[in-house]
């Protein structure tokens, strides 16, 4: 009996664990159940390459290109052997309202901080322009003063002229026209000028908001008295105080904007449409080479010029065909120590200098900029197709490791003639856009090609991983070659209707059971409640998807798990009709009745396998719901049941009585009396029939 409580504690506490998990994080639906979007890609997997592994690259490197700060609840799984399947949830209602509502704030914010010139024109004519735009420019009232004094000085000049005044009369007039227009244009050129890039507004808002370590003017970390790093304003509070600073008198509108972006962001789960999804994908695993701008010897490009341009700008700022800003991916990859690390954060600009880099800052980010010339960049826009055939771990001369990599036969020829032409200059390595890390070009590379430095081993996995990734575009199509999107009142409604399904098939269940086996029936009842809680337990811990399909693969574990509970009872009912003790027959019933369910179960293990392989996302819910469905109905059917019934047994329990025990013509007429064996052949017959039917069925309607 003491054990059997010591089981039944076990129970109650896995029980708390799971309603625990369901209680802090909410179940992951699919898009059958939530709405949303599936796009289907071929993948181009060499007949030489182990598809698995190709596959599995192919999702690692779009997931860091669509996703890369993992908060967004977007999934890719391989199907089959050359396809992988992306899903992403649509925005609800709710979603899209936080979204109108936190656009409307930007443009509004947006549209204080531009002044269009005939609007500026228009009201300093009337007289209005201090009042219709100061507040978001203050120097406007200095603008329209400078205007009035404009529009005085003509006004003295030209009743001078009237009156016949000389030349010595007409030169003070004269000069003080021409400084009040030089004043005038000054301040109105300043006041056009002054206005917020929409880009920069937007990566503000984007910005991390993990408080960061603050500096001393060395660019060290201020440590606490403790030891620990003294805690600043983060990343996105610096630069929201930046623009701040530039319109003081708009500040309370960009409280506004942040207030309004950040409720839209707590609740988003996806991008905002499935084009944007669309276009990050059709642009992922694209790698060029480009030539580093040297900022000591620039060749045709002002870097002091384009970077004051960046800053204010932003990346777009730089000269097409020329030279282009390109985002730094990971900092950490420039530094050999931490040391490096913080001072390529506190100034990066002479960080990088000092590697013969140029660069500049935006928004929080660190810019490189690169040249665009066809004789300085090694990229796809132009010329023949060409790829990496291979990217691995090397050894260089001297003993350290390095990465080598391999070019096909059209790659092999351009790196020729770009290495060459580019001797003992920084060749920099970009993978989407975003420079991933640079290197001195030693002599000319051809077919095969390393690259060497004090790299740890993080740095080394980090660039092979770069450099694999740059076959992808031969890999993944351009476009999805399925697309399937559901909306969100229709999987809101497949929700309500599935759970009404499932929840309704399995009171039916209990009520049977229950009328059927009466105590035996509420035990089975107390098995089904705890295995229906630790499916869903278990799916929130693995933070699996529940899709449609996936609640009835819980309505179907049910009937499983009902199917445990008959075999055993049935076997005990013969048992205890034998006129064996309660105890004995207990024991013989689960001895007995164990081979059937575990063989079943296990059948259904193997079938859920190959769905799970195979099947697409809906079908993948409905898989993983049934093996966890398996493991819980063979835990709760053999091990739960039976530490009741001992619990039951050591308060007094001497009998378990059923409906066929009790009402004993209905349990003679469910134990009919056929010699099924001598209707063999007419069953064997019949089956035939049918099977062949079948196939034939089957056959034609495939036609």
């Amino acid at each position: 009996m003491k054990n059997a409580w010591m089981k039944l504690a076990l129970v109650a506490a896995l029980c708390a664990l799971c309603a625990w998990e369901l209680a802090v994080k909410d179940i992951r639906l699919g898009k059958d159940l939530k709405g949303g979007v599936s796009l289907v890609y071929s993948v181009k997997v060499p007949d030489t390459g182990d598809a698995d592994e190709a596959l599995g690259k192919v999702i690692d490197v779009l997931k860091r290109r669509v996703n890369p700060q993992g908060v967004l609840d977007i999934a890719m799984q391989p199907q089959g052997a050359d396809r992988i399947e992306v899903v992403m949830p649509l925005p609800s209602e709710e979603v899209r309202g936080l979204q109108q509502a936190a656009k409307s704030k930007v443009e509004e914010f947006l549209a204080k901080t531009q002044i269009s010139a005939m609007e500026l024109d228009a009201a300093l004519s009337m007289g209005a322009a201090a009042e219709r735009f100061a507040k978001q420019n203050p120097a406007i009232v200095d603008l329209e003063a400078a205007w009035r004094s404009l529009q005085q000085a003509r006004t003295d000049l030209g009743s001078l002229q009237q009156q016949g005044a000389t030349a010595d009369q007409l030169g003070p007039a004269e000069d003080k026209l021409v400084a009040a227009e030089i004043r005038y244009e000054g301040l109105r050129a300043a006041a056009l000028s002054k206005t917020l890039v929409p880009a920069r507004l937007t990566k503000a808002l984007e910005l991390p908001t993990t408080p960061q370590p603050e500096r001393d003017p060395a660019g060290k970390i201020v440590r606490n008295d403790d030891g620990s790093a003294k805690l600043g304003p983060s990343l996105r509070e610096i630069e929201i105080g930046a623009i701040k600073s530039e319109f003081p008198a708009l500040a309370a509108d960009l409280d506004q904007v942040v207030a309004a972006s950040d409720a839209y962001l707590a609740k988003r789960v996806g991008l905002d449409d499935p084009q944007d999804l669309m276009r990050l994908l059709r642009g992922a695993g694209v790698l060029d080479f480009r030539i580093a701008v040297d900022p000591s010897a620039p060749q045709g490009v002002n870097p002091e010029q384009l970077r004051a341009e960046l800053a204010s700008k932003g990346p777009r700022a730089g000269e097409p065909g020329m030279a282009m800003w390109f985002k730094v991916n990971n900092i950490a990859q420039f530094a050999n120590t931490p040391a490096e690390e913080e001072a390529a954060k506190a100034d990066p600009a002479s960080f990088f200098a000092g590697r013969r880099l140029t660069a500049g800052q935006f928004a929080g980010d660190v810019y490189l900029l690169l040249y665009d010339s066809p004789t300085k960049s090694m990229t796809h826009d132009v010329g023949e197709a060409w790829g990496i055939t291979k990217a691995g771990v090397g050894t260089d001369e001297i003993g350290r490791a390095n990465v080598i990599f391999g070019l096909d036969n059209p790659g092999a020829a351009r790196m020729g003639r770009f290495t060459g032409g580019n001797l003992q200059q920084q060749m920099s390595i970009v993978l989407d856009d975003e420079v991933f890390n640079a290197a001195t070009i030693q002599s000319t590379i051809f077919g095969n090609g390393s690259i060497s430095g004090t790299f740890s081993r993080e740095q080394i996995d980090y660039l092979v991983r770069v450099l694999t990734a740059g076959s992808l575009e031969a890999k993944v199509s351009s476009d999805p070659i399925s697309i399937n999107i559901l909306g969100p009142s229709i999987g809101a409604d497949n929700l309500f209707k599935g759970l009404e399904a499932a929840v309704l098939s399995v009171a039916i269940t209990c009520l049977v059971m229950l009328g059927y086996y009466f105590l035996a029936g509420v035990v089975a009842n107390i098995a089904l409640a705890v295995n229906a809680l630790l499916i869903f337990g278990i799916m929130a811990f693995i933070d699996g998807t529940f899709t449609l399909p996936g609640l009835a693969g819980v309505a179907l574990t049910a009937g499983m798990a009902v199917d445990a509970n008959v075999l055993i009872y049935e076997r005990l009912r013969e048992e205890t009709e034998s006129g064996q003790p309660l105890k004995a027959a207990i024991e013989t019933a689960y001895r007995r009745a164990l081979s059937a369910i575990v063989d079943g179960n296990i059948t259904n293990v193997i079938v859920c396998v190959v769905l799970y392989k195979v099947g697409a996302t809906e079908v993948k819910g409905f898989a993983l719901t049934m093996v966890i469905g398996v493991i819980t109905t063979l835990f709760t059917g053999l091990f739960v049941t039976r530490a009741i019934y001992d619990a039951l047994m050591g308060l007094g329990l001497k009998r378990v009585p059923m409906l066929p025990t009790v009402v004993p013509a209905l349990g003679r007429l469910l134990r009919p009396s056929v010699d099924w064996i001598s209707l063999r052949p007419i069953l064997f017959g019949v089956s035939a029939v049918l099977a062949a039917g079948a196939i034939i069925s089957v056959a034609v309607r495939g036609n």
